[in-house]
């Protein structure tokens, strides 16, 4: 559901899992690893049409749930209602016109403080000038968790220099 700048996977026809594949990898991993995390990602995860039904399945088994999400479809699928371990949010900007543009839609995430909650920033040419401004926006969000990750598309990847004064000016 999202046109990121970066990325090209939105171009590609969607090709998700079929529910009784996914049953059937939920029975393998929990036979062999009964305390797993199960880590749904994308693209956007909530857009599966069996998305409450893979949820159930992961809870049948009790595997521990997390989610990768840009955060756009939670009021639209009520996520209220799951009890996921960890949400991974990607934000790559606090600022609404610059997370469009690099994402290509709008950043609606209802944040919910009952979650752990860690945001995935992918630092990059697009952002690396309103980066400082990160830190606080997830201050204000009750989220006190990051991870940093260099942008891996040459077209909008920092040098390595770049990328250690950018990581310096969020960390400080």
């Amino acid at each position: 559901n999202a046109t990121c700048i970066m990325c090209d996977i939105w171009k590609e026809q969607r090709k998700d899992m079929a529910l009784p594949n996914i049953i059937n990898f939920l029975n393998t991993i929990s036979a062999s690893f009964p305390y797993s995390e199960i880590r749904l990602t994308g693209g956007e995860p909530c857009m599966h049409d069996k998305f409450f039904e893979i949820i159930n399945e992961i809870d049948k088994r009790n595997l521990r749930k997390s989610i990768i999400t840009n955060g756009s479809l939670f009021s639209f699928h009520n996520i209220k209602k799951i009890s996921f371990d960890r949400i991974f949010i990607s934000i790559d900007s606090p600022i609404k016109e610059d997370q469009k543009y690099i994402r290509g839609l709008e950043f609606n995430f209802p944040i919910e403080t009952r979650f752990d909650m860690i945001a995935n920033v992918i630092i990059s040419k697009l952002n690396k000038s309103i980066i400082t401004k990160i830190p606080e926006w997830l201050a204000q969000n009750n989220i006190r968790k990051i991870n940093i990750i260099p942008m891996k598309d040459e077209r909008f990847s920092l040098s390595k220099k770049e990328f250690s004064e950018v990581l310096n000016k969020l960390i400080l």
